[in-house]
């Protein structure tokens, strides 16, 4: 297996990265372009939402005819859909690896989503600042957006319980959350923005 990914790590992947997809951009975990490895073999899984398993959707061994096919696989994709690309490389005489007489494959694994769900995906843990966080009684919560969405938010206890809820008209404003009359232990904020769900702990401290 290759040390990295094709293109893009896994995780989200809007209809236009589909048609755009390069599988001869291969890259380590630390984002360097890995030289010397020239494509043999493109394998398509695709799992429709609510399916629980990928089905085999094409096969190509010629590279040409692997970008015809995610202009193809683009239109037919949902969002919410998932997509699992298998790419087996054989390395070139540029390879710097130990051996030139293996081949390499690396898989990775998508789901469709809009372009602006596949952008809050992607700041991870930089998406959601609570502040402060431990607290005492109240805490406020932002959202590094820039554009203007709607959402709606829950703070759930330990057993599951919803003790705060709200919706939001725009969710770039501050959400202040009032703890003082619940018991000191950590909860869960949830944000829903479309049809996602994104989270962070919440710890409240003893006085």
């Amino acid at each position: 297996m290759i040390d990295g990914y094709t293109y893009l790590p896994s995780g989200p992947i809007t209809h236009n990265e589909v048609i755009e997809y390069n599988a001869n951009i291969v890259k380590d975990h630390s984002h360097n372009s890995i030289i010397g490895l020239k494509q043999k073999v493109l394998v398509m899984f695709v799992k429709k939402r609510g399916e629980k398993d990928f089905s085999r959707y094409r096969l190509y061994r010629n590279q040409d005819n692997g970008l015809l096919l995610m202009d193809t696989l683009a239109q037919e994709l949902a969002i919410d859909d998932s997509l699992m690309v298998s790419i087996t490389y054989a390395p070139t005489s540029d390879f710097k690896g130990t051996t030139r007489d293996y081949r390499y494959q690396t898989v990775m694994k998508y789901a469709v989503k809009t372009e602006t769900i596949a952008a809050l995906i992607r700041k991870g843990e930089e998406l959601i600042t609570i502040f402060p966080n431990p607290c005492i009684n109240e805490t406020i919560v932002k959202l590094d957006v820039s554009e203007k969405l709607t959402a709606s938010y829950y703070v759930l206890d330990g057993f599951g319980r919803t003790i705060k809820d709200g919706k939001l008209q725009d969710i770039r404003e501050e959400i202040h959350i009032d703890l003082k009359d619940h018991p000191s232990t950590t909860y869960v904020f949830y944000i829903l923005i479309d049809t996602e769900i994104f989270k962070k702990k919440i710890v409240k401290l003893k006085l």
